[in-house]
Formats: structure tokens, sequence, C-alpha cells
């Protein structure tokens, strides 16, 4: 397929989704569709002509021209029309140059029936159309504050790329190069700003996790994170992912101790909006597809299952938690669920209550009777973030504003004003006094909110914001158990700062997830997320990053002496580094300096066991007692036979729990004791589990008959109950209660039970039932024990005749 003009220059091309046919369109105006085998399908003339795009089935296409007029074509050659970007046809859209227009990759072939936008158009000034098919007649209109050169779908059409040259300002008078992310419904995610000029051409890659630029003839690539939903509890990663590529519809709970996933939820038929997690819970929003204005939030705790639901009237964008409150808000309003677990776990209560705030209010809760008009207000400065503690709630403004409120009673306290513009993510530190903020430029500042010292020697200060000195910061987090530890993530990289004092880069590119015990737990979310399977996460989902501090001590505890590490840790004193000192001094039996280290780690637990140590002579038995302590048993169980003191690895397997190896040594030493103990251990490991027979069997060998009454009892098997009844001595407790059980059933034994005394009893369970003895059950004092053995068997086999007899009367026994 080829053109007859001489030296015409192609203005743009563009294959269809299936690869058969390509259109061309030429600097003349003509208009070229052909096939891959070269034959010619048809042409058409259009003046000004510039740039094609197929629908994402192929059966139309559609030509823009210089002029910013998009023509519709069909297979058959035919114009079929103008795709209306206004509300009037003759009115013109934009008077600058149309530079692109992109189909969404996994946009529905039915193009205007879809109820989200799949065609983007963009205009050299800024103007970028967003179409739900070329036939929409409402289109949206984002004003991009820059000069377009092109744009681009990322591969799962959730992300629009849209790249040009930042507006001349007094800084920068020539501008720079931007690159801005918005949603599929024109929100603005993020912004990249570049030292370059020009930027002339990006381009996804398969993931939608890397684009690729140029910029001033450099070809550079960047690494985008996304705005995922996810958060970190209890050792569980709970994240969204789609289903069968619509919206968030599934929630995947996954242990990251155990690395196990916990369970999937499917909300079927609702999206999930957004996800916080508090102490020990996570919370989710979640907004019915096909309804307006219907929103719920449910409540899940470290198992997957649902605690606490409960109906929301606004939509729950912004999600944050505490122990017993939680904050869901969408841009104008919030809801403030009060909630509180009363009785024990198995008779639990939930007493909640709901009040509804105005972001523009600062008097009080909206009552009750303008509560559907009140939270439907639009606020002039809408909300664009929010974080709680147990005693704060600071809510972010696109202004830059940050509103606190005091918790639990929920009043309104103060409004500081220009912090930061258009923040995207804020966070509290353990008191509460400063505050972390985060826009969509990748700025990132401190407030302080209280007073408080940003470095030792330094007087206290408040109402002071701090700029971090980098640029490009798309996440942080703060330390849960330091008050001035927290970190950034900064391109490929997390910076850890004290107060504002930042250590040496570590390489990352995770998000993240828990910051304790100066260890950063980051997850690879956007990875596996993305994946072919993104309910099957991998088993190393997350990773640990440790602090400076952290790594030299035990750089040093491994190449240097303990000294040497005791005095870096004096310098960079933190509780986590004198235990870990400790433990390394323990473990070489230095107990003088293990014990200083665990006093200033204000580890309680460790003095008490060096002092127990201490009472050891042997060191053989202190370094076997210093394995068992670490959890290392089966060198600690070979350190104790070598110190010929077998018996305490038989109690170290005991306490452990180790049944199983209990009874393996025990047969082996011949040791009946602690050969009963491991029986006992066993039958209640198969106790726990249900595993009647293998409990039994346990319990059989260990005569431990109250556990065998349980079981049996349990299965029901009343034969093997009276098997019980018949080996149970003489006088043993369990005989009163297998009567009454037996008794039930029209079963009889004949025991004699003895009480402390002198007074013996006959247990008697009979078939008949008596005026005074509806369970069939007897118990009658018989004889003195002073009386010989020959004269009380008569008496009780008289007895026994009596009873058996068709007219029993319980005072015909009394009376002999």
């Amino acid at each position: 397929m080829a053109t007859r003009a001489v030296q015409v220059a192609v203005m743009g091309m563009e294959w269809t989704k299936d690869g058969e046919c390509i259109g061309i369109v030429y600097e003349t105006g003509s208009i070229m569709v052909g096939k891959i085998d070269g034959m010619k399908l048809w042409s058409a003339e259009q003046k000004y002509a510039r740039i094609p795009a197929w629908s994402p089935d192929g059966s139309i296409l559609l030509v823009g021209t210089s002029l910013g007029q998009i023509f519709i074509y069909d297979k058959g050659s035919n114009n079929v029309g103008l795709v209306a970007l206004t509300r009037r046809p003759e009115e013109k859209p934009s008077d600058s140059l149309l530079i692109d227009m992109k189909w969404r990759p996994n946009s529905t072939p039915d193009g205007g029936k879809s109820s989200d936008p799949n065609l983007a158009v963009a205009f050299e000034d800024g103007k970028c159309f967003l179409l739900q098919g070329e036939d929409d007649p409402g289109p949206t209109m984002i004003q991009v504050p820059m000069m377009l050169t092109c744009i681009d779908w990322s591969a799962d059409g959730k992300l629009l790329a849209v790249a040009g040259k930042g507006r001349k300002t007094a800084a920068k008078p020539e501008g720079t190069a931007q690159l801005m992310l918005y949603s599929s419904y024109g929100r603005q995610e993020l912004i990249m700003r570049f030292e370059q000029k020009n930027m002339y051409g990006l381009s996804w890659n398969a993931t939608g996790l890397r684009i690729a630029v140029i910029m001033d003839g450099l070809l550079s690539f960047l690494t985008v994170k996304r705005p995922l939903k996810f958060c970190f509890f209890e050792n569980i990663l709970a994240y969204t992912c789609a289903k069968d590529d619509k919206e968030d519809a599934l929630l995947v709970l996954f242990n990251c101790k155990t690395e196990r996933k916990v369970t999937v939820k499917h909300y079927s038929g609702q999206g999930i909006v957004s996800l916080a997690a508090g102490p020990d819970f996570c919370v989710a929003g979640a907004k019915v597809l096909k309804e307006n204005s219907q929103y719920t939030i449910y409540m899940m705790n470290e198992t997957g299952a649902t605690a606490n639901v409960t109906s929301c009237q606004v939509e729950p964008l912004f999600l944050t938690a505490n122990e017993n409150q939680v904050i869901a808000a969408s841009r104008e309003a919030f809801l403030v669920w009060n909630f509180r677990q009363t009785g024990e776990s198995a008779t639990s209560r939930w007493e909640t209550n709901e009040r509804y705030f105005h972001i523009d209010d600062s008097h009080g809760f909206i009552d009750t009777k303008q509560k559907r008009q009140r939270v439907l207000e639009i606020s002039v400065d809408p909300i664009s973030a929010m974080t709680c503690s147990k005693d704060v709630l600071v809510v972010g403004r696109e202004s830059g504003n940050i509103v606190r409120y005091r918790l639990p009673q929920m009043t309104w306290e103060r409004e500081y004003t220009a912090v930061l513009a258009k923040a995207k993510k804020l966070g509290l530190n353990k008191d509460s006094s400063r505050l972390l903020l985060l826009n969509q430029e990748g700025q990132c500042c401190m407030y302080a909110l209280s007073e408080t010292k940003l470095a030792k020697d330094a007087p206290p200060v408040k109402d002071v914001k701090l700029n971090l000195e980098r640029h490009g910061i798309w996440n942080f987090a703060w330390a849960e158990d330091d008050l001035e530890l927290f970190v950034v993530a900064h391109k490929n990289s997390a910076v850890i700062y004290r107060n504002r004092d930042p250590e040496e880069p570590i390489a990352n590119e995770g998000y993240f997830c828990q910051f304790k015990n100066l260890e950063i737990r980051v997850a690879f979310v956007d990875e596996f997320v993305r994946s072919a399977n993104p309910t099957e996460p991998p088993t190393q989902a997350t990773k640990v990053l440790r602090v400076k501090s952290l790594r030299e001590t035990y750089h040093l505890m491994e190449t240097s002496s303990l000294v040497e590490a005791q005095r870096f840790v004096d310098t960079h004193p933190h509780p986590v580094l004198w235990n870990i000192l400790a433990d390394k001094a323990l473990q070489k039996l230095q107990l003088d300096l293990a014990e200083v280290c665990y006093i200033h780690g204000e580890n309680y637990r460790g003095t008490q066991f060096i002092n127990r140590l201490r009472k050891q002579k042997s060191d053989k038995v202190r370094q076997a007692e210093v394995s068992a302590h670490f959890g290392d048993l089966y060198r600690a169980e070979q350190e104790f036979n070598e110190a010929n003191r077998s018996d305490l690895a038989f109690d170290m397997r005991r306490i452990s729990g180790d049944w199983f190896r209990l009874q393996e040594m025990a047969d082996d030493d011949q040791n009946d004791m602690a050969l009963k103990n491991a029986h006992e251990g066993l039958g209640r490991y198969y106790y726990d589990r249900q595993s009647w027979d293998e409990a039994v069997k346990n319990f059989d060998h260990a005569r431990d008959y109250a556990a065998l009454y349980k079981c049996h009892m349990i299965s029901g098997d009343v034969g093997k109950l009276e098997e019980l009844a018949e080996i149970l001595p003489t006088g043993h407790p369990l005989l009163i209660e297998i009567g009454q059980l037996l008794g039930r059933y029209g079963l009889f034994i004949f025991k004699i039970f003895r009480t402390k005394g002198n007074t013996a009893f006959l247990v008697f369970s009979g078939r008949k039932p008596c005026r005074t003895c509806p369970n069939n059950f007897v118990l009658f004092p018989i004889l003195e024990l002073t009386l010989d053995d020959s004269k009380r068997s008569n008496i009780i086999n008289t007895l026994i005749i009596i009873m058996l007899s068709k007219n029993f009367q319980p005072q015909q026994a009394k009376n002999v």
C-alpha cells in the first residue's frame, strides 16, 4: 500500500487493536486505510487532517484536524459526523492546536454506552476533554495548567498521563517540563516537575508502573507510585484489587508473619472507596456501584471476620480510625462513628453512636432534621486529607488550612492557615505534637502543633512550619515508638529523619506499612496488585529496612567487641539497641554487661532471667538455659544432656509444650513420670483439635480419668462410659457424675464412694425412677467403716436386691 504523491509527509498513523488494519493521515489531508498485507481498503480526503485514532473494536476511525475538529469515519469510508466537544456544535472547543487523542486501552466497544470516560482529547493550550464515546453529548473538560505536547493512557486505563511545558513564572521565566497524572474521571493524582525545558513524548509500560519520557533529547524512565488502597495492622496487610477489570471489589487480607493469605472478601455490587487501619482492626468504605448516595463502612478483625458495619450518608473518600472511633469524610462533611465493645468476647455487645459534621461549621454536629441537606452542601474549601490519633483529629483543606478537633468529644479547637495547599496525606507523631503533610507535587513539610523541641539544646517551638529540603517525596511514616523519628519515600529510596537530620538513603520501591523498633516494614503492593493473580500475593510480599543506628550496632557486634558496641549505643541510646546488645552479651554469658543493658532497655524480664542464671553453678547449664531462653530448644536439649541434667531437658520440653519430643525422650530414657506428662499433653493437643480417638488413647495411657470422662461425654459413647465406670477405683468422685449421666440413658452401676469422714455411700443408677430421685440416682449412707468386710458385703447385697425389686421405696433401704 503506497501513495502516488511525491515526498508527502505523514502526519500520523495508528493500528487497530487487533493489528489487522492501519490508518494513515498525510500532510495533504489524504486519509488511507489498509490491511496488514498491504492491501488498500479505502481512502478519503479531509482538509487539515492531522491525527487518526481507531475505536477499541476497530469499527470507526476518528480523524482530528489542526482546527480542532474531529471527524468520524465508518468502515465504508463514510463521514458520519463530528465529535461534539462543546454543548453547541458551532462553538469551537479551543483556539489552539489539537495535539493528541487517545482511547482507553480497556474501554468497552460500545463507546457511549459505558459510564466511564474512555476517550481523551487534548489541545495545546491545556484543555483536555474526557468523553464516554464519540457521541457523548456532555464531555468533561480539564484545564491543565501548562502547554500540552502529548498524552497517554496507562495499560489498565485508570490513569491519564498529560505532559507539556509549565507556565512561565518569575522563578522560571522559560518554564520547565511537567508531567501530570489524572484519573479517568478527571481528578488530579500526581504532579512531576523537571529541570529540563521541554517534554516531547511519553509512553507507559505494560504494568503501568513505569513511564518513558523524552525531554530535551534525553530518554528518561520514571517510576510511578500510584495512590493505592491498603493498610497494615496486627501483621495483616489489607489491600484492594479489581475483579474482571471492574472497580475495586475484592479485599485481600495477607498475614505477613506467616506469609499466608488470610481471606479474600468480595463485596458484590460494591466498590471499595477507601481503607484505614485501627490498632487491631481495619475499616473499609464501600459504595454501591449502581446507586447514588448509598455507602457502607465495614469493620474487620485480623481473621477477616466482619466485627461491625454501619451505613453512611457521606461518600467515604477519606478514612481514619483510633481505638474507639472511625471518621469517614467526603469533600464537605464527615461522619464520626463512636463504638465500644462491652462484655466478654463470647457475649460481647457493641454500643455505637454516629454524628455528622460539616467542615465549614465550628459550633458542633449537624442537627438530625438538617442532616440530609447539610451533608450535601458544597464547601468553598473542600477536604483534601485527614488523620487522627487517640486525642486529636486533623483535617486538611484544599487551600492549605488545617482544622484541629479534640477527641473523643469532637470539639473544634483551632484552624491553622496556609500550611500546605492540596495536601493528600497527613500524619501525626506518637504524642500528636507534630504533623507531617504531603501534597500532590511531592512537597513535604512538618508543622509543630504544640510546644516541642526540634533539637536537643534548642528551645521549644509551636505553630512553626518546617519544610524538608527534598522534593519528589511520595510517601512517609512516623515511628510508632519514637517522637522524633520518621521516614520519607524519595524517588527510589527511603530517607530516615530524626527531627530534621536525614540519614543516608536506603534503596526502596515499596510502600511503608509500619515503622517500629527501628525497623521499617515495606510492602510491594503495586507489583502484586497488578500481577496476573492479584489475590495470591507472593510469600515475600514485604521487606524490612533498618535504621542506620541499628545496622551499625549489628555490624559492631559482629566485627568488634561488645565494649565498642556499648560505647556506640551510649551515644545513640534507644531501648531496642540496648536490648539487642544485652541479648548478645547474654549469649556469651557476660551477665554483668547483659544486666546493665537490660536495665537501660527497661527489660524487667531479662533482669529476672539473669538473676535466675546466677543461681546456677555450672556454666554448661547456664548456656543451655540461655539457648532455651532464645528458643533454640534442640541445642538446649543437647547442652542439658552434656551437663548430665536430663531432668531439666524434660522440664524444658514440658514447659514449651513439645509433647511429641517429650514422648520420644521419655521412651528412650524410660522415665514413667515424663511419659505420663507427655501423654497428658498429647491428649490435650488432640482434644483441642477434636480428634477424640487419639485423645482417648493418650488420656488412657496417662490414667487421666477426668479427661476420659469429658471425651466420652462429648462423643456420646455410652458404652465407653460404662467401661470407664467399671475400671474406676472404689470411692472415685467421678462415679457420682457417671451415675447421673447413665441414669438418663436407663443404665445402672453399683460402686462405693467414701467421703473424708467415716461414712460410706452406695452409688446406684437404675432403670426405674423413684419419687425422690427422677434421674434414677440414689446416694445412701449404709454403715460405719468400723464394720468388717463380710457384714458390709451382706448389707450391700441386701440393698441391691431391694432396689431391683418391683415395689422399691427408698424408705425400705433406709430401714436396712
